[in-house]
Parts: structure tokens; C-alpha cells; sequence
């Protein structure tokens, strides 16, 4: 609601109407996001019964000020140990992108900021795949003989020079390892040598493993949103 207008029930009006058009939709949840940088935005959801669900923020990495030389390198190291690095464009097809539909539907199970399961894989495909703004070269996967262990994808952006990472996750057996750091750092590699001078991430604030690999890579936090949703009564 513009200040100007607000503490006037418009909010309450827009809420009410948009819960009695889920409710003859038979939606269970409303699921919504307010952003942190606004002040009252989150304690009006809650004193309207919606629950905290995440609050996720945005990350911001400055390539041109990037050096690269300073950060230890663990693909050397994780090759040795049988780790392999490839990305989707080595190895494509239905059989490549079931594998990767099964490593996100295992390590988001692990990720605090994912909201419920994730959808059948036709459509998973869609939203981690999408044609318009991903390419099979920005999708970087290790692997530990044939099987997907970790995962790091790119999206471009509607900014010029400005990628996104869209979702890192590590079979949680591998974890611990260096696979994540190292899959960020080819996704890093990538994107400078496609011209962008920033990437851009989403980190979910209790991802603490995450918030530090960023962190250490040198992503600065800029402003966030909460995740909020709403259990709907179901009549009858």
C-alpha cells in the first residue's frame, strides 16, 4: 500500500478479498512474501495470522573486484579423490536431467529456504531448466563415477553483465568436502568469461553452511523479503 494511504483498512481490503478468492479455489495456504526493508510489513502479516516462514536474502558479488588467485582451489584436491566436474552440456539428455531432478529433490529436503516438495519433474524442468534464460553450459555437476553428487546452476538475468545463481546443493553424504565451493567457483569462472561484472544470489538466513561459502567468496547482503503463508479453513 503507497504510504499515503496506509493505516486506512486498505491493506485489510486487498488481504480479505484475495483470501476469500483462494478459499473459493480451494487453496489450503496462502503463501506470500514481504520485504524486510519496509517498515510494519511483516508484524501487519502477522497480526493477520500469517506464520514466518524464511527470510531470504539477496547476495551480491562484484566480479570486476574479484581475485580469484586468493581463494583455495579444492578441485585439484577433489579430482584426486575421484570427483569429477562436468557440466550438462557434456552430458545431456532425459537420463542426465532425471539425475539432477533426483539430487534437487534430495537436497532440498536440507535447504531451509525451500517451500514444500518439489514439483513432478515435467515441471521441475521448467522452473530449473527454463529455455530463456538457462543454458546446459551453466549447469555444473559433480560427479562421483555416474552418480549426480553436487550441483551449481546460472541463469542470465534482464540486467546486462549481471548472472544468477539459482540453486547450489551436495548429496549430504559428499558434504563437507569443498564440492560446493568448488562448484561455485567454475559457475564464478563461467560467468566472467561471459562478460558479467555481477552475480547475484538468494540465501535463506538459517542456510548457516551457505551463508558462509558466500560469504568467503565475497558476496555482500543487500535487502531480503520473509516467506509467509497462511493455513486456509477448509469448510466441510
Amino acid at each position: 500500500v503507497h504510504p499515503d494511504f496506509q493505516r486506512q483498512g486498505v491493506g485489510e481490503l486487498i488481504l480479505s478479498h484475495l483470501e476469500n478468492w483462494a478459499a473459493s479455489h480451494k487453496a489450503s495456504v496462502l503463501l506470500s512474501e514481504v520485504k524486510d526493508w519496509i517498515p510494519g510489513s511483516l508484524p501487519f502479516a502477522q497480526k493477520h495470522d500469517f506464520l514466518l516462514d524464511a527470510h531470504i536474502f539477496e547476495l551480491r558479488l562484484n566480479l570486476t573486484q574479484l581475485d580469484l588467485t586468493k581463494f583455495a582451489n579444492p578441485i585439484d584436491r577433489l579430482i584426486e579423490s575421484g570427483i569429477t566436474f562436468v557440466t550438462l552440456a557434456d552430458i545431456p539428455g532425459e537420463v542426465s536431467e532425471k539425475k539432477l531432478y533426483d539430487l534437487y529433490v534430495e537436497t532440498s529436503k536440507d535447504n531451509p529456504g525451500q517451500s514444500g516438495n518439489l514439483p513432478a519433474f515435467p515441471e521441475w524442468r521448467k522452473e530449473a531448466l527454463p529455455e530463456d534464460c538457462s543454458q546446459e553450459k551453466w549447469v555444473f555437476i559433480a560427479l562421483d563415477g555416474d552418480h549426480f553428487v553436487g550441483v551449481s546452476t546460472l541463469f542470465s538475468t534482464e540486467e546486462t553483465g549481471v548472472m544468477y545463481t539459482d540453486y547450489t546443493g551436495v548429496s549430504r553424504n559428499y558434504r563437507g568436502r569443498g564440492i560446493a565451493k568448488a562448484l561455485k567457483l567454475l559457475s564464478i569462472q563461467a560467468a566472467l568469461k561471459e562478460g558479467s561484472h555481477t552475480m547475484t544470489t538468494d540465501t535463506e538466513a538459517g542456510n548457516e553452511s551457505m551463508q558462509k561459502l558466500n560469504r568467503g567468496l565475497g558476496y555482500l547482503s543487500g535487502k531480503g523479503h520473509y516467506r509467509i503463508l497462511k493455513p486456509l479453513l477448509q469448510e466441510g
